[in-house]
């Protein structure tokens, strides 16, 4: 299976409309959606996911690994 960002986008837009994701700082125990991503080898890929997140006013939770043979945070 290849990933593609226009069908991220369209899950995203789904999710939406079940409720609404915040960041795992705000969740206070409510049914909602907590969107994580572990960047362990692109940052660049990162960034990628994080635009399209933006462009459907979507929030989510990076978690950058500091020690990596392939980028340097």
């Amino acid at each position: 299976m290849i990933f593609k960002y226009d069908e991220y986008a369209l899950f995203l837009r789904k999710l939406k409309k079940l409720a609404e994701p915040m960041l795992f700082r705000d969740w206070k125990g409510e049914k909602t959606f907590l969107i994580r991503h572990d960047v362990d080898l692109n940052l660049d890929l990162a960034l990628k996911l994080a635009e399209v997140e933006s462009k459907e006013q979507i929030v989510s939770t990076y978690f950058i690994l500091l020690t990596c043979d392939t980028y340097n945070a």
